[in-house]
């Protein structure tokens, strides 16, 4: 939404925008899973905000979901 030309941006948890990013890249939860070595009922838990990944997953996740490697400590 834009106001005044201000651009509002939307807030989403982790969980959502792993989410949002898996599908925009046209990616299952079972692909994903295969290509960070976890459980899909992980990346499940993970997006719905019932599990916060650990250091190790996250980092995982930053390669099949295309992060930029300067985004990546946030």
């Amino acid at each position: 939404m834009a106001v005044n030309d201000e651009v509002i941006e939307e807030v989403f948890s982790f969980g959502e925008w792993v989410r949002l990013r898996r599908r925009a890249l046209d990616l299952s939860q079972d692909e994903l899973a295969q290509r960070v070595a976890y459980s899909v009922a992980t990346i499940r838990k993970i997006e719905s905000d019932g599990q916060r990944p650990s250091r190790d997953l996250a980092e995982k996740l930053a390669e099949p979901l295309r992060l930029a490697p300067d985004e990546r400590e946030t």
